[in-house]
């Protein structure tokens, strides 16, 4: 019998990139999600995403308190130099859910099955990892992994 339960995922973060991001958070501020995109390259054998950079949400971003959208033009500028640096991919997006939870909401999912499904975008799979902070100001990470049709919790590893 072949099992065709989806393949666990592993989204492996330097902590540089994860610095990044954690700064860029704070500087978002308490109330309004912010982001970006996520770039590297994906190794469907090791059933992994390497994080190579995570973008800023850029000059023209939309931020609101349960919303964002990141600036298209600034992630496509940062898509070209990734590849034409060391190959890196645009493989996701990563945002904030200030004072919630790491988990995506309905909106985000249907977004990141559409980018899924839209051929221009030629996404393959979808990457998010979600920066979501307490009350107390901890921050937490949740990883996600969009597959066609299946989404699954992806594990975060952050690296040195």
């Amino acid at each position: 019998m072949t099992d065709t339960s989806p393949q666990s995922w592993t989204i492996v973060v330097p902590r540089l990139v994860l610095r990044g991001m954690l700064n860029e958070a704070a500087a978002g501020g308490c109330t309004l999600e912010t982001g970006g995109i996520l770039l590297g390259h994906d190794d469907e054998a090791g059933g992994s995403t390497r994080l190579t950079a995570a973008g800023a949400p850029g000059p023209h971003a939309v931020r609101e308190p349960r919303f964002f959208l990141r600036d298209l033009n600034h992630a496509r500028m940062l898509a070209a130099q990734a590849w034409a640096h060391d190959r890196s991919q645009w493989v996701g997006e990563w945002h904030t859910h200030p004072l919630g939870h790491p988990v995506p909401s309905e909106l985000d999912l249907r977004s990141y099955t559409s980018h899924v499904h839209d051929p221009e975008l030629g996404f393959r799979r979808f990457i998010s990892v979600i920066v979501a902070s307490t009350v107390t100001g901890e921050l937490t990470l949740g990883g996600w992994a969009v597959d066609g049709n299946t989404v699954q919790v992806a594990d975060v590893k952050v690296v040195e």
